[in-house]
């Protein structure tokens, strides 16, 4: 038994050589390259245009989302829905407003609907489901009465509790459209100068004319600067 013992450790000891020979195991190995000075790995950056995905708000603005009651939509604008049934708001990308109310659908197209919460255009009608025509009702013997949309409070009070969103969506709307006017800027410029169908007088008036047009546009105050923010009653 002894002996049988003493070969078998015998027949080990050439793995043990093998394994003792083995160099250890390093970051390194794992990299595949070598370390950097200081010898730390520096975590992966974050994506930059995560913020910009479809379909995803920065948590400070997803929390503000949240507290207003809108409803982010795919087109990247913001529902809101009166929890009175009053009235039903679309906040635009560029911090604008289009309001409609709850026997209307909301038509951006018709912009004589009823401006910064006035009547609308045409007269106001509730569908009376029984006999399937719109007849006149309170609201809107109110609006031939007074002449004035009696929503026009909350409307007012939606405004301005979400008056920091919509500005905080419009200095981005701007800053976006400025940064795609200066990227192409350059090759409009480059296009102006290199016709030389025109004289060089006439080139440097349009390059100049195309830069007074940078300016006003930057001079543009954003949608949200009136309260009115481009109200239609639809």
């Amino acid at each position: 038994m002894g002996r049988q013992l003493a070969i078998a450790l015998l027949g080990l000891l050439p793995l043990a050589a093998v394994a003792q020979a083995e160099p250890p195991h390093t970051i390194e190995d794992e990299l595949g390259t070598p370390l950097p000075a200081g010898g730390r790995v520096a975590p992966s950056p974050p994506r930059a245009n995560a913020a910009s995905l479809p379909g995803l708000v920065p948590s400070a603005e997803r929390d503000a989302v949240s507290d207003l009651g809108l409803v982010r939509l795919d087109d990247g604008t913001f529902a809101f829905a009166d929890p009175g049934a009053r009235f039903t708001a679309v906040v635009r990308a560029d911090g604008s407003v289009m309001f409609a109310d709850r026997w209307r659908r909301p038509s951006p197209k018709n912009r004589a609907r009823g401006r910064v919460g006035g009547l609308p255009a045409e007269g106001a009608r509730a569908l009376n489901p029984f006999v399937g025509i719109r007849v006149a009702g309170p609201l809107e013997w109110a609006l031939a009465a007074t002449r004035q949309d009696p929503y026009a409070a909350a409307k007012a009070g939606f405004l301005l509790r979400t008056e920091d969103f919509r500005r905080s969506l419009a200095i981005g709307f701007v800053k976006a459209r400025l940064g795609s006017q200066l990227r192409a800027l350059p090759r409009e410029l480059l296009e102006l100068w290199s016709d030389r169908k025109r004289s060089a007088a006439l080139r440097r008036k349009l390059i100049f004319q195309r830069w007074d047009e940078c300016e006003e546009a930057v001079g543009d105050e954003p949608a949200v600067s009136s309260a009115s923010a481009d109200v239609d009653a639809a």
